[in-house]
Order: C-alpha cells, then sequence, then structure tokens
C-alpha cells in the first residue's frame, strides 16, 4: 500500500516538481542575467509544472496540502530569482558545477541574498548544524504524529450545536457575557491547532531541506537560520508576522507586491500609500496561495475564501498600524516621555490584542469547515 502511494506520488506529483527544480537551477547557474526572454520562458514553464503538480494533488490532507504549498512557493521564488530579482551566480564562480552547486543552494534556501533575524553564528560547524536540525526534524516529526488525530486537544465531541450564528464572534458573547467554557475551549483548541498543523509541517520542511542542502550541497549553515522567530517579540500583529511567524514566502510575496506597485500603480515603495499597497498586495497573493493549495472537491470547498480573509488580516493590520502611529504622534507632540513600567504594560496590551485576535478571527475557516463536515456527514 505505502510502495503503491510512493509510486503514484513520483509518477503524478513528483515528476513535474522535478523538472522544474532542474529548469531553475540550472538557468539560475548558467543563463546570463541579459537573457531577459530565455529567464522568463524558464520561469512560466516551471510556473506550470507546479500547478501542474498541484492539480493532480487531491489536498485532502495536511501533508498533501503542504506540498501544494511548496509548489507554490517554488512558483513564487522562481520568478522572483530569474525575473524580477534576475540573480546570477557570483563572479567568484567559474567552473560550470561550482555554478550549478550555487543556483540549487539559491532554490533550495528561503534566505537568498538576505539578512536573517536569527542567523546562526559562523562558529557553528557543520556536525553541530546537521545534529540540531536532525533533532529538531525527530521532535517535530514526533509532536506531529501525536497531535494528527486531534484526539489529544479536540473536545471529545464535535457537533453543529458548537457552531450557531450566535457564536460566530467573540466580542458579542464577551460583552452579552454568553461565552461557555466549552466555546472557549474550542476557540482555543481550533486557534492552536490551526497554527499547529502550518508551523509543524513547514519547519519540519525547513529542517529536512536544511539536511539536504547543508549535507548533500555543502550549504552554508548561515544560509538556514530559524525559521520561526522568537513569540517574545509578536506583541502586535505586524511584528506577529514581520518577527515571529515563518519567513518562508514573506520576502518572494512582498517582492511581487512591490513590483506590483512601483510599476503597475506608480508608488514608490517608501511612501505611506506604497507601504500600504504593498502589505495589501502581498497578503492578497498569500489568500490566493492558500485558495489554490487548501481547495478539495465535493461540498466542503472554500473557493475564493482565503482570499477575503487574508486582505482582512492585512486591513486590520493597516488599521492597527494607523493607531499606533496617531497614538506615538500624539505622544510625541505632548512631549511626553516613555517609561520602562509604560512599554510593558503596553506590550502586554498588545500581546491581548494578538490573542484576542487569534480566538476572534483566526478560526472562522475552522468553525466553517466544521459545520460543513457535520452537514455532510448528515447527508
Amino acid at each position: 500500500m505505502v510502495l503503491r502511494y510512493l509510486v503514484q506520488f513520483v509518477a503524478n506529483q513528483f515528476a513535474p516538481a522535478l523538472v522544474g527544480h532542474t529548469i531553475t537551477a540550472t538557468t539560475l547557474a548558467f543563463v546570463p542575467s541579459t537573457a531577459h526572454n530565455t529567464r522568463l520562458a524558464a520561469s512560466a514553464i516551471t510556473i506550470a509544472l507546479c500547478m501542474e503538480s498541484i492539480r493532480r494533488n487531491s489536498r485532502q490532507t495536511y501533508e498533501e496540502a503542504g506540498w501544494a504549498d511548496y509548489m507554490f512557493g517554488l512558483a513564487f521564488h522562481t520568478n522572483c530569482y530569474l525575473v524580477l530579482l534576475n540573480l546570477t551566480p557570483p563572479a567568484t564562480l567559474t567552473q560550470p558545477l561550482q555554478k550549478l552547486h550555487w543556483g540549487i543552494n539559491a532554490l533550495f534556501s528561503p534566505r537568498m541574498g538576505t539578512k536573517p533575524y536569527r542567523p546562526y553564528p559562523q562558529t557553528t560547524t557543520k556536525r553541530q548544524f546537521l545534529s540540531r536540525r536532525l533533532t529538531l526534524l525527530t521532535l517535530l516529526t514526533t509532536f506531529w504524529l501525536y497531535i494528527r488525530t486531534g484526539e489529544s486537544f479536540y473536545p471529545p465531541k464535535l457537533t453543529s450545536a458548537d457552531w450557531t450564528p450566535a457564536q460566530t464572534y467573540l466580542l458579542p458573547q464577551l460583552l452579552a457575557r454568553t461565552l461557555t467554557p466549552r466555546h472557549l475551549w474550542l476557540r482555543t483548541t481550533l486557534a492552536f491547532y490551526s497554527h499547529a498543523g502550518s508551523a509543524l509541517v513547514i519547519n519540519g520542511a525547513h529542517a529536512f531541506c536544511s539536511l539536504i542542502a547543508v549535507g548533500i550541497f555543502n550549504s552554508p549553515p548561515a544560509a538556514w537560520p530559524p525559521l520561526f522567530g522568537s513569540l517574545a517579540q509578536a506583541y502586535s500583529l505586524r511584528r506577529w508576522y514581520s518577527h515571529f511567524w515563518h519567513q518562508a514566502m514573506r520576502r518572494a510575496l512582498t517582492i511581487h507586491a512591490a513590483a506590483f506597485t512601483e510599476r503597475v500603480l506608480g508608488l514608490r515603495k517608501a511612501s505611506d500609500l506604497g507601504r500600504a499597497a504593498i502589505v495589501l498586495g502581498a497578503f492578497f497573493l498569500s489568500g490566493c496561495m492558500h485558495a489554490v493549495t487548501g481547495w478539495r472537491a465535493g461540498m466542503c470547498e472554500g473557493g475564493v475564501r482565503p482570499v477575503g480573509t487574508f486582505l482582512g488580516f492585512a486591513a486590520f493590520m493597516l488599521l492597527e498600524q494607523g493607531v499606533q502611529a496617531g497614538f506615538f504622534g500624539l505622544r510625541g507632540r505632548l512631549g511626553v516621555p516613555w517609561t520602562r513600567c509604560e512599554e510593558g504594560v503596553w506590550r502586554a496590551v498588545g500581546f491581548a490584542w494578538v490573542v484576542y485576535f487569534m480566538l476572534e478571527f483566526m478560526v472562522l475557516g475552522s468553525f466553517w469547515d466544521l459545520q460543513c463536515m457535520e452537514r455532510m456527514y448528515e447527508v
């Protein structure tokens, strides 16, 4: 059974992905930056192969959805490297194998040309890096297998009674004092599980790719820092995404959004409108990615709902930044100094806001899925 699944996976999904990886790595290594048409054609072919691999994927499990996310990420990064950034190997690399080696490392490392938030120190040896990443991958895999069924976190029985129009949003229940302990537990576990599932799959894939890149292709460990930042820095929505949440797609999404903002909208990306457009564009692209990779046949198909959801996240983030800018500006004009105690209080308020946002909005998709599956089983 397992062998048949592996054969089908290699034939249906891995084959077009392997061809796409090969085209991108060889184009990065050997096609000069002046050959724009060739690079554009290579990018288009790779994107088409990635979309074909996603089309052949049923996306019924976290693993299949994770593979679809990876294919979408490959498409975005390929277009970034070959077309938008137009990257080429350093002039110090003269041998064909060196250039191909660089192309492979560039393709797999999500930190190409960027300064990592938490880079590994240069004193980290290859053996130390591989040992730590292998330990991390083992722990992630064990924890993933533990929570895979959800029995460890979910309430014993979920029914359609757990989802009613009056329970859609958290704030009205808090104001009316109708929030039950069961519903609060339900929202908390759904918010945790929706994030934990994605974080485990993405972090595990990142650890696995880093083992291959550093162990086999001799990629520098500094190119593979931890994919997630410090949770202690996530005391606002903007910092949740910029300082804590995974950075696998952030640069590719913002580069595409910045290119559209400058070349199509004609806005400078350093301006306030330009930065706002980049945020909206990046979250729009992320919503499109989640809509495609999360699509599945049947009555529970979500359509373009993730696009609206992610645009809503971006709108709340921009609103948050506007409130912060107005508050800090007012304090500055009044000449009110900041105290250490006051900074701690406002940071605590920020954490409370982020937790509320997760419990209020991050569970809506899970609630919709639960309601849909309840209807499906009743049919």
